[in-house]
């Protein structure tokens, strides 16, 4: 089950987030122009909310390397370093 909340303000997109099952952030997407606006942490803490009044007692996420200080700033801590191939890079 997968759960989004989108951002609109005057009929502009500025952000997007998804929660996974319940206990994974899936996706968290802010528009470049709305970056620093607080836009992503609304819809983090959004996410956060809404699984703790589900019943999640933890949430994972897979932060890029930009996100890994927002992430960690929210409380998270990092657990692994992943490698995503793309292509022959």
């Amino acid at each position: 089950a997968m759960t989004t909340l989108v951002v609109v303000e005057g009929g502009e997109h500025m952000g997007f987030a998804s929660l996974k099952d319940n206990t994974h952030i899936d996706m968290l997407y802010v528009h470049p122009y709305h970056a620093g606006e607080g836009v992503g942490s609304t819809l983090c803490e959004a996410l956060e909310v809404l699984a703790a009044a589900r019943g999640a007692t933890k949430i994972t996420v897979d932060a890029s390397e930009t996100s890994v200080l927002f992430f960690e700033a929210r409380g998270y801590t990092p657990m692994q370093r992943n490698s995503v191939p793309v292509g022959d890079q």
